[in-house]
């Protein structure tokens, strides 16, 4: 995508969650095993999210930059609403991702447009290429629904048919971007 933008725009600059930091690599020690805790986790990721915040996307917006990241917000949002609901943190997904609204409330950073890669579990379990704690059928399919709510929540998220080729699914979000 990134690749396909830069072709039409200058200033198109790349990032990914978690980042490149120690917090992000502390993330992914942490959810390198299976027993790691949900919370601490989530906590990892809001200090990494407000590195990349802070010194990575707001800056490079600033600049001017069309900034791509890799996951983000919405990413807690799904998985770590389903996971802290897992380890009984809270009653229930929805009641995890009220808590997780409420904690980054006040340092939110709101992206322009969300490109949600709708992927069917099974999919998704073919094109996995680690063993990572959040790749296993029965917690995806929990986040799906996660993602699948947050699609229709917020009026920024673009929904695209990820079941297609790369070539499609780069295409698709490359005609969402015109005139933006």
């Amino acid at each position: 995508v990134a690749q396909e933008l830069q072709k039409s725009r200058k200033n198109v600059f790349l990032t990914q969650e978690p980042t490149l930091s120690r917090y992000g690599e502390l993330i992914r020690q942490n959810i390198a095993h299976s027993e790691s805790d949900s919370m601490k986790n989530f906590f990892l990721f809001m200090a990494d999210r407000m590195y990349h915040i802070d010194d990575i996307i707001r800056p490079m917006d600033v600049l001017g930059h069309t900034v791509i990241s890799d996951r983000y917000f919405d990413s807690s949002r799904a998985y770590q609403s389903v996971e802290m609901s897992q380890d009984e943190y809270f009653d229930s997904a929805e009641a995890a991702r009220t808590f997780i609204d409420q904690t980054v409330k006040p340092c939110e950073y709101e992206p322009d447009k969300t490109f949600y890669l709708d992927i069917s579990v099974e999919t998704s379990i073919e094109r996995i290429a680690g063993d990572e704690k959040y790749e296993h059928r029965l917690f995806l399919s929990d986040v799906k629904k996660q993602y699948d709510i947050i699609a229709n929540e917020f009026d920024r998220v673009v929904v695209i048919d990820a079941e297609r080729s790369i070539d499609d699914i780069v295409n698709d979000i490359h005609g969402h971007m015109h005139g933006f």
